[in-house]
């Protein structure tokens, strides 16, 4: 598969993604769940990192197991990507840690994130600025 293949399903893997988050009727969110699933195994497969990202997110939002086993996962995977310089596994890492009231954590991969161009980070770093 080339890059703008990949580029293709991923940006209509978001889309859904998007779309799930509005779904009330748990068949319909199955059913989109299930089409990203279907668009990004094939990039997972192959370790591409924006696709591995969200499938990992998805996961924390549909846990197979615990609450606690399912954060944790989640955490150890963020943490792995976020080391490997993904932006957004950066930014959502930083929003864990902030809750985790791990502020010099948070703030740091927050930075990160700024820096690397997420606008939402450069937002959050900004309201601190306040």
């Amino acid at each position: 598969m080339t890059e703008d293949e990949a580029q293709e399903r991923l940006t209509e893997a978001k889309a859904l993604i998007d779309a799930s988050w509005h779904v009330s009727d748990d068949s319909r969110r199955a059913t989109l769940l299930q089409w990203i699933d279907d668009l990004l195994a094939p990039l997972v497969s192959a370790a591409h990192p924006d696709a591995v990202f969200w499938r990992e997110t998805l996961l924390l939002e549909n846990p197979a197991g615990s609450g606690d086993e399912a954060r944790a996962r989640y955490l150890a995977h963020l943490t792995g990507l976020a080391d490997q310089g993904h932006v957004e596994a950066m930014f959502r890492l930083s929003q864990l840690l902030y809750d985790k009231r791990d502020f010099v954590a948070a703030a740091s991969f927050c930075r990160k994130a700024a820096a690397a161009g997420h606008a939402y980070a450069n937002w959050c770093l900004g309201l601190d600025l306040l």
